[in-house]
């Protein structure tokens, strides 16, 4: 594990959100859950490093959010496109995601929240600011592109970044 500048290679992380993917973990080790995301920033706001990232309400992992107030993403710099299916699919209050998909866990170094053992780069961070979309503010083509149908809103977490590193698997 080597630690780095948190924009290390921000161009190509946020280049790969969409259409790829990475991995967002949270709770802590004996109760942790991942799911894909594919949209997110990594920026300053408030004059800290921050990553943002968008967790619908119905996810279990927003939960999770809320409970421990952190969480870790980690940009695979591997193909998992077929890890990233199913923890984007599979809800970890029903399956065990990292049997289903042979992922492993690892320890973070500056939160208690785990990250995913793989190549990648990983951003472990702790929630400063949340917001909830509000319907009558949004643009009306994402209203009626994303929204309309399930109503199911998103909440925009700030997580300041407290540690970024590289890793391979193992580390």
């Amino acid at each position: 594990m080597e630690l780095v500048d948190f924009n290390l290679n921000a161009k190509e992380n946020l280049a790969a959100l969409y259409p790829n993917g990475a991995f967002l973990t949270s709770g802590h080790l004996a109760k942790a859950n991942t799911m894909t995301i594919g949209w997110g920033n990594i920026g300053i706001s408030w004059s800290k490093k921050v990553l943002m990232v968008m967790v619908t309400k119905s996810r279990y992992t927003h939960h999770l959010i809320d409970e421990y107030r952190e969480f870790t993403v980690t940009f695979p710099y591997e193909n998992m496109k077929k890890e990233l299916l199913i923890v984007g699919t599979k809800s970890g209050r029903d399956f065990n995601k990292y049997d289903l998909a042979n992922l492993s866990l690892g320890k973070g170094q500056a939160i208690e929240t785990p990250h995913i053992d793989c190549k990648g780069m990983t951003y472990e961070c702790r929630v400063i600011y949340h917001s909830d979309v509000i319907p009558e503010n949004l643009d009306q083509e994402i209203y009626d592109k994303r929204y309309a149908q399930d109503q199911d809103y998103h909440t925009f977490y700030f997580g300041e970044i407290m540690a970024s590193y590289l890793t391979e698997k193992g580390d």
